[in-house]
């Protein structure tokens, strides 16, 4: 049986974006506005979608993103961004609650 957390929880809220942002963990840029993190910054949600300039920015509750480097661990773990729209596995960065890991698709769900 497969289990599945897509949106479980998620809490969206409405930010300026850039188009480029989708479907990537941002942080905070300015006053408002949601930017694209760069390798080893810590993320405040993940852009679901952009349309005319604004984002809905998941804050809270279950994301599948991709993962760089070794696989992160089940449970509680350090993540932090990788660069590329996702994570890697980082034990100076903030601890989510990971609950599943897909090392052939190099993905990792957890709660923010």
């Amino acid at each position: 049986m497969k289990l599945a957390f897509d949106e479980i929880g998620q809490i969206c809220v409405t930010l300026e974006c850039d188009s480029g942002a989708s479907g990537k963990l941002c942080k905070m840029s300015a006053d408002g506005k949601a930017g694209v993190c760069a390798a080893g910054d810590k993320f405040c949600g993940l852009v679901s979608s952009v349309r005319g300039g604004y984002g809905a920015v998941v804050i809270r509750g279950f994301v599948t993103v991709p993962y760089t480097g070794a696989a992160p661990s089940v449970g509680f773990a350090g993540l932090s961004a990788n660069g590329a729209g996702g994570v890697k596995a980082d034990s100076t960065g903030n601890s989510y609650l990971i609950v599943a890991r897909d090392t052939a698709a190099n993905t990792v769900t957890f709660f923010m």
